[in-house]
């Protein structure tokens, strides 16, 4: 009983996911169609199809510039598959790629809809911390996939630095990052396994990194800062050796943003924010 209640739910959701896809590819068109895209800036090339910041334009100009491509993805924190920053190559593109996503409902309503569209998409159950990372390499279809997201508001600066040391190389890579940590430190919450940001403070500001710690690890890893989205919530990087040097030359990027939705919250800016949580510890990176 209790599995056929769950599938006549999700087959009556699975309509209005539908429609709300069909309605974000239209609505991506039409922006497509009168967009003025200028190389050197990032901020022209953002529409929201199926992402909420303009990461389905930034992603798309990216991936275009690639001297080789492989059509797969990987994206961990990523809800239940059909409004997150590797949906447009899922349901637009038809690439492959596997999504991972710790809430067991989320994921199980991502596999439904991923299955139903029957683009070779993989939507995995797991809560990802360090103990995790060996296994999930293993499940990951390709260790250089085209495009990867990061967003698990927690430890994604330890879970991002365990990739890279496995060997992980995407060669685009977009993270999310906490700007109430301002754009100058280059800080993270200390790693703990099983951490809840909603648990951690009130305020739901304690999480994830700055964007100044994780230009230290990207550009240390070989790859290059391309941007943040223009409404402050993620960063995007390349690796050097995947697009021609004459292109990433000409990118003017957007060095810091605040997070739209966090100063709307909380009604101050990042200094205001980031007092709130000044007591708790952070990482110097």
């Amino acid at each position: 009983m209790g599995d056929w209640y769950r599938q006549v739910v999700f087959r009556i959701k699975r309509l209005q996911t539908m429609q709300r896809i069909n309605c974000g590819l239209a609505r991506a068109a039409a922006v497509r169609a009168g967009q003025r895209i200028d190389p050197a800036d990032p901020l022209s090339w953002e529409f929201s199809g199926l992402s909420q910041n303009g990461e389905d334009g930034i992603a798309e100009f990216l991936v275009n510039q690639l001297r080789a491509s492989n059509r797969y993805f990987v994206e961990i924190g990523a809800s239940d598959g059909t409004e997150n920053n590797t949906s447009w190559f899922a349901v637009a593109r038809r690439w492959q790629g596997v999504m991972v996503e710790g809430d067991a409902a989320k994921a199980a309503y991502g596999a439904f809809i991923m299955g139903g569209l029957n683009i070779g998409v993989r939507v995995l159950n797991r809560f990802v911390d360090l103990d995790s990372l060996d296994a999930l390499c293993g499940e990951f279809g390709e260790m250089e996939p085209d495009f990867f997201s990061l967003d698990i508001d927690g430890i994604d600066y330890h879970v991002a630095e365990g990739l890279l040391a496995r060997g992980f190389r995407p060669r685009i890579a977009v993270v999310e990052y906490n700007s109430c940590f301002g754009h100058e430190r280059a800080v993270t919450i200390p790693y703990a396994p099983r951490f809840d940001y909603r648990a951690a403070h009130s305020s739901q500001l304690y999480y994830g990194a700055s964007v100044a710690a994780w230009r230290k690890l990207w550009e240390g890893a070989g790859y290059r800062f391309v941007t943040v989205d223009g409404n402050g919530v993620n960063a995007f990087f390349v690796r050097s050796d995947c697009i021609d040097a004459p292109v990433q030359q000409q990118w003017r990027g957007l060095p810091f943003r605040e997070n739209f939705f966090q100063r709307t919250r909380h009604g101050g800016d990042w200094r205001t924010q980031s007092a709130l949580i000044a007591h708790l510890p952070l990482m110097q990176v």
